[in-house]
């Protein structure tokens, strides 16, 4: 019951359907339904195959900031890490500055520890001009008294690329397939949960210590919050 409170005075039910109406769950299974609600499917009586037991996994969703933000909406009120991976952000866009700033103001950013980007590190790379771009673009949108961490990755010869567009939290993650910038007016993307194994090995990537990609220490830059 992440993010829900629970007492210990009332039965599981009633605990789950009085929250219904401020944090709802898709539905609640029970073996009886007495207050007759709407949100209870009883055991062995719905379909599977059907709403609400069957949640939509993935879909297409349009490139609008508060759309993507929307999707991550759960892991981004309750997580402690956040890493934006996207091999083409660029904070001088407004198309990724906007997202970015719409997902943070989804966090509640006095439990935020870690706040990273991770891109694909430009030819040709000069890090105090990227130091420059990124402060002036977006030390106003991190929070005060948090620093946002810029990774620059290369390629190893022959080795993984750098393509997939990813949020990445403590919670769990989302796979962003054209991007996390907004894009035209009509346009989609197809978004979908990472699943568990995943999510683990897109970590262990974008971690420091990575073996998948190369790093070198002047491609980590630091931005303060000011926000």
């Amino acid at each position: 019951m992440t993010g829900r409170t629970y007492s210990g005075t009332d039965g599981w039910l009633k605990n789950a359907l009085s929250l219904m109406a401020t944090h709802p769950f898709h539905a609640v299974i029970a073996s009886e339904n007495p207050a007759g609600s709407t949100g209870v499917l009883l055991a062995g009586e719905f379909a599977k195959d059907e709403p609400p037991y069957k949640v939509v996994l993935e879909d297409f969703i349009p490139r609008k900031a508060p759309d993507l933000a929307a999707c991550a909406g759960l892991l981004l009120e309750h997580c402690e890490e956040i890493r934006f991976v996207d091999p083409h952000f660029d904070p001088s866009e407004p198309r990724f500055r906007n997202t970015f700033e719409t997902m943070l103001q989804l966090c509640k950013t006095g439990s935020l520890k870690t706040l990273e980007i991770h891109r694909e590190k430009p030819n040709p790379f000069i890090p105090g001009v990227q130091e420059a771009k990124y402060r002036r673009q977006l030390e106003l949108l991190v929070p005060a008294r948090a620093t946002l961490r810029v990774y620059f990755w290369s390629q190893h010869p022959g080795g993984l690329g750098l393509h997939p567009r990813f949020l990445l939290t403590d919670l769990g993650g989302i796979h962003f397939e054209n991007g996390l910038d907004e894009g035209d007016p009509g346009e989609a993307t197809l978004v979908k949960p990472l699943t568990h194994e995943v999510w683990q090995k897109c970590r262990a990537f974008y971690c420091k210590q990575s073996a998948a990609f190369t790093l070198t220490p002047d491609c980590i830059i630091d931005v303060a919050g000011r926000g």
